[in-house]
Formats: structure tokens, sequence, C-alpha cells
């Protein structure tokens, strides 16, 4: 069989036959996007399919006419790695028709801008001077700037534009700083400060101060990290506290999903009537998790151009096979009443401060729990909602199941699926 894998490159979804259902979700975010003012904070857990939703909603507002720039901050070092990317960005959507976009980059952030050619023609921003090692101040102050700029521009084109930063949480984890003594009342609203003696400047507060002047562009604050989002979205003096509405994006429903990769694995010649439901319940809710095994699957079926349980299971050990080395480097690095936690966190999933839990799995007291929990939670390997705990990979969990479960005489299969 050669038809072409239809979950491949399972990262960021197109529109056309390789994106279903988020209909409602990429109708409302391109409201928020075309409406002054409003600025919408959109969240869900990574691999959910957020960054597809937004750039699908991108996508089309540029198509119809609308420009939007759209910043991935996910990976950025600095403040000053987003004022350049949010340049970059900007450049290549609005570079060749505001003309005055390069002046105004080049005397405002002393950004000058060559081609790259291996981008096809695309204007990349060049720092005339290195930024990076700024005082923190001045690099929150360059990105206020840098909105400010658009905010300007956008007014002198009598347009509207709509913005949206990804991952944005990362502006305040990485834009703070401690204050050596405490501000006045005044400086302390214009660096986005409490006021209060050591207290942290909360670098979304200072952005917050900025964009809430804008009239002429909108902005949607996605990200990942819902524990930061909740403070910085909270009623007691969150940053973004009635900046704009909060909007989460959830899983596709389980009966579509499934129905659509039933559909996926027909069109590539593969029977497989029950399969969709059976990989997303072993890969969870996320999309991107469930279009990696999905995947595999389809690989290992070419041969037969069936798919059963037994081969789901064969390509989720793959698929752990692919990422043992990223586990077992991460072990490593937990202590031992974390890795324990794991183990039971695998094979239970709730309840891991009962007493018989407890003992199986060589677990301390409650309140050590807890605090190991903290620090894995801190690390992105586990979830928690209500009583339930979760593993943020699902092959990961697999692994643990497979690998590390046998230490405490447990021998599960690596379909098993902790009940809450």
């Amino acid at each position: 069989m050669i038809a072409v894998n239809r979950f491949a490159g399972g990262g960021v979804a197109v529109l056309g036959e390789d994106f279903t259902d988020r209909d409602l979700e990429r109708e409302e975010i391109a409201r928020s996007l075309n409406t002054p003012r409003g600025h919408m904070v959109v969240t869900g857990l990574r691999r959910m399919g957020k960054t597809s939703v937004l750039i699908a909603v991108r996508d089309a507002l540029v198509a119809a006419g609308t420009p939007v720039v759209y910043v991935d901050l996910w990976t950025a070092s600095t403040i000053e790695d987003m004022v350049t990317r949010l340049a970059a960005a900007a450049a290549a959507v609005l570079g060749r028709t505001w003309t005055d976009f390069l002046v105004e980059t080049g005397k405002r952030l002393q950004l000058s801008f060559e081609v790259s050619e291996a981008a096809g023609g695309t204007l990349v921003p060049v720092p005339k001077v290195s930024f990076r090692d700024a005082p923190m101040a001045a690099q929150r102050q360059r990105l206020v700037d840098a909105l400010d700029m658009l905010e300007e521009l956008a007014k002198r084109h009598k347009t509207h534009l709509g913005v949206i930063l990804d991952e944005f949480q990362e502006i305040e984890r990485l834009g703070g700083d401690q204050p050596a003594q405490a501000a006045s009342s005044a400086q302390a609203r214009a660096n986005g400060q409490t006021g209060r003696a050591g207290a942290k400047v909360s670098a979304m507060r200072q952005v917050r101060a900025a964009i809430q002047l804008h009239r002429h562009v909108t902005y949607v604050f996605a990200g990942s990290d819902r524990r930061l989002i909740d403070r910085l979205h909270a009623e007691d003096g969150g940053a973004l506290h009635n900046l704009g509405r909060r909007y989460d994006i959830g899983p596709i429903p389980t009966q579509h999903f499934a129905e659509w990769i039933v559909e996926q694995f027909a069109a590539m010649g593969i029977a497989a009537s029950d399969a969709g439901t059976a990989i997303i319940t072993l890969a969870g809710p996320r999309t991107r998790d469930v279009r990696t095994l999905a995947e595999t699957v389809a690989e290992l079926a070419r041969p037969t151009g069936a798919v059963n349980e037994v081969l789901i299971a064969k390509a989720m050990h793959a698929v752990v096979r692919q990422r043992k080395t990223t586990y077992e480097a991460d072990w490593k690095q937990l202590t031992t009443v974390q890795q324990n936690i794991l183990r039971a966190v695998a094979a239970e999933g709730t309840g891991l401060a009962r007493k018989e839990i407890r003992r199986k799995y060589g677990l301390p007291e409650a309140s050590s729990i807890t605090k190991a929990l903290d620090a894995l939670t801190d690390r992105a390997i586990v979830l928690r909602d209500d009583r339930v705990v979760a593993f943020d990979d699902p092959f990961y969990r697999a692994w643990v199941l497979t690998a590390l479960l046998p230490d405490v005489g447990l021998h599960l299969p690596i379909t098993h699926v902790p009940q809450p």
C-alpha cells in the first residue's frame, strides 16, 4: 500500500481534509479578532489543537483581507526574543503594504531588516544592538513599545489589526524581576508592580496598561499553563482580569473524532471500524497524541489493511520505544518518592493517600505525597483534577506501565487505563 499516511505530521493541522470539528472555536476567535477591543484569553492544554485552531483563524482572516499577526512565544528565552519575533511576524504580514512599518521599526526598536532567501524573500529583523542582556525593565518597555507601535501604525492606516500571542504566559514567566525597594504608587503602576517592597514585577500587568488604551489592535492571548493563566485572569487583581473574555479549547467530542479517524483509515484503504474509540481511549483526549498513535497504527496496518486491538497495542509499544531515551533521562532527575508516585499514578490514577495504596507503592504520608505531586505538576509530568492524577503524556504513562511497574511486582498491559 502506497497511500499517504493521513495522520502524518500530527503537529499543526491545516484547513481541509486534515482538519475536523472546531467550527465554533474558529468562529468565536475570528469574531473577537474582528472586534475592536474584543480581546480574548484562549486556554487549552498542550497538544489539544489550540495552535492549529489559531493558525486556521489567522489564515482565514488574512485570506479575507484582515491583517492578523501570529507570534509563538513558547521557545523564547528572553523578552527581547519576543520583541524580535513580533517584529518578524509583523514584517511578514505588513512589511509589503505598510512601507512605514520598516522605518518605524528601525527608529523605535533599533531593528534593521534584511531579505532572507531561505524564507522566499521574507523580511527578517536584525537587531542593530543586542538587547538580550539589557535590564529586564528595559526589555519589558521595548515589548510595550513594539505593541504601541502596531497600534499607531494601524491607526495611521485607518485599519484594524489582529495580534495572536501564543503561549503568552511566557511574558509573565520571563519578564519578572525583584525590585530592590518599594516604588512609588505611580511608578509601581507604570512598571506593573504592586508597590510593595520586594514585590515581583508583573510583565503582563505592564502590557495590559498599554493595550487597554489601544483601539485599532485586538489581541488574543493564548496559552497552555492553566495555573499561571488562572492567576493572571483572577478576579482578585489578576493582570488580565476584565481585559478580555476567557475561552477554553477542550477536546474534540469523542464520537466525532472517532468517526473522523475511521474515515481517514478508510481513505487509506484500511478497515478500522472500531479503531477510533480504542485509539482515543489509549492516547487520551489531546488531538496531537491521538494523531501520533493513529499514525503508527496506520503504518503497522499497511500489510494487512486492517486494524485490531493487538495492532493498536503494538503501535503503542512502538511509540514508547521511540521516546524511551527521553523518558529515561527525565526519570533519573526525579526523587525516589516522585518515581514511586508515578508508578502509582500509572496503575491507579487516584486514591494515592489511601493506606493500602501507600503500602503497595512505598509512598510516604499524605503531606509528602502532596509536596511531590506539586513538584511533578510544576514539571508538567502530571496533571491534577479534583481527586484524579494523570500523566500529561500518555506515552510516558505507557512506558512506566511496561518498564517500571514490574519493580513493585505488577505486570499490566500497555493498554491499561486507570479508572477514575
